[in-house]
């Protein structure tokens, strides 16, 4: 072999490390994009597009305060109606048992949210992907209309359709 056959292999060996270098970069940086998509950290992202803020629980007969732009609290018995309305309709939650806004809107319905269709993203995460799941809660309608973030039962029930 002479010296430039020599030289052509050694170049030919460099572009191969470089090439395979690059490709490593962009399959981690798609990893990154990827997971931070579909973020674990129940700090970050948890509310991407909250309708109202949390700011105090209720203890009285009805729900949690109304949101703006809706009239009255939910009686305590309209809520088991909201929640089966809700599974009537395919109107799903999607979440996470980590979530403080997922426990939170679970909370607001108390023992009626055995009757809202759930899924625990964790343990389904090819289908919160598929349906474009980013944040916690997610509220989705068949429609793929979708609610982020945790909702005040009368804003769902507005958003919902649900007349009580």
């Amino acid at each position: 072999m002479n010296h430039q056959q020599k030289f052509e292999a050694k170049h030919a060996q460099d572009k191969n490390i470089i090439i395979g270098v690059a490709v490593a970069l962009v399959v981690l940086g798609s990893l990154m994009v990827w997971l931070t998509g579909f973020n674990s950290n129940p700090g970050i992202g948890a509310t991407t597009t909250p309708i109202t803020a949390v700011t105090s629980t209720s203890t009285d007969a009805t729900s949690t305060a109304p949101a703006s732009g809706t009239s009255a609290a939910i009686p305590t018995d309209k809520i088991t109606q909201l929640a089966q309305f809700l599974g009537s309709r395919g109107i799903t939650m999607y979440g996470a048992e980590w979530c403080t806004h997922c426990q939170d809107q679970k909370d607001a319905f108390g023992a009626a949210f055995k009757y809202v269709p759930y899924v625990e993203c964790p343990d389904d995460t090819k289908l919160c992907l598929a349906k474009g799941v980013t944040g916690y809660p997610t509220w989705l309608k068949p429609d793929g209309t979708k609610l982020e973030g945790f909702v005040e039962l009368p804003a769902l029930a507005a958003w919902a359709g649900f007349r009580y």
